[in-house]
């Protein structure tokens, strides 16, 4: 089913609280209120089990087969992994999006989406990387960044409100950490500040050792 995803068609579904996206995102949650809400009018009227899967919007012709391919892989495995009866969508499935999903593109956009709200955060995004880099431990992020506890407390509440995850959280924080690491080497590194690991990568030499039999 294809349905219309323009600001006016989905005015009725709007709110002005609605997290910030790119293009391809756009009036998402909107779309997933109005999704929702034929999911429940279907299932009323029908009396049967179902689900639905919403497609990122793509321009063009052949825009509406990757919006189809992004909406299939969102219903499969939401079905799998959340169950029936919901509306899925990429960035609703945690974990499991990055798991699932082959294609590399898809799991980029998907990166860039999820922390598009702290593209004007450097701050926000260096405490990201320290608190990961101490294993989430909030006593060591904070003397390390040379912050108090509560500074770091309110760093990390301010990230949840941005984005709708909380690094606090197991599930959230490998959601972030990924998408942290896949948009830093889509060449965003302006943005995020040098990866971590890359960076690690790059100061070791590789030896190869002598067979031992």
């Amino acid at each position: 089913m294809l349905k219309a995803s323009s600001t006016q068609d989905l005015s009725a579904w709007s709110d002005r609280a609605d997290l910030p996206g790119n293009q391809s995102w756009a009036n998402l949650a909107a779309l997933k209120r109005a999704s929702t809400s034929l999911l429940h009018r279907l299932r009323r009227d029908t009396h049967s089990a179902m689900s639905m899967g919403i497609g990122r919007y793509h321009p063009g012709i052949q825009g509406l087969a990757r919006s189809y391919q992004d909406a299939r892989a969102a219903l499969s495995l939401g079905h799998r992994f959340q169950g029936q009866n919901q509306v899925h969508c990429l960035d609703n499935l945690g974990v499991a999006a990055f798991v699932g999903i082959s294609d590399e593109s898809t799991k980029i956009d998907l990166a860039k989406h999820l922390l598009t709200p702290l593209d004007q955060e450097s701050e926000l995004i260096d405490t990201l990387r320290t608190f990961f880099a101490e294993n989430c431990y909030p006593s060591s992020t904070a003397s390390k960044l040379s912050i108090h506890r509560n500074t770091l407390s309110y760093r990390l509440d301010k990230i949840t409100s941005l984005t709708g995850l909380n690094p606090r959280r197991f599930d959230d924080a490998v959601q972030i950490r990924l998408a942290l690491l896949l948009r830093s080497l889509s060449g965003d590194s302006s943005q995020l500040g040098n990866c971590p690991i890359l960076e690690d990568l790059n100061s070791r030499h590789l030896v190869q050792l002598p067979n031992v039999s």
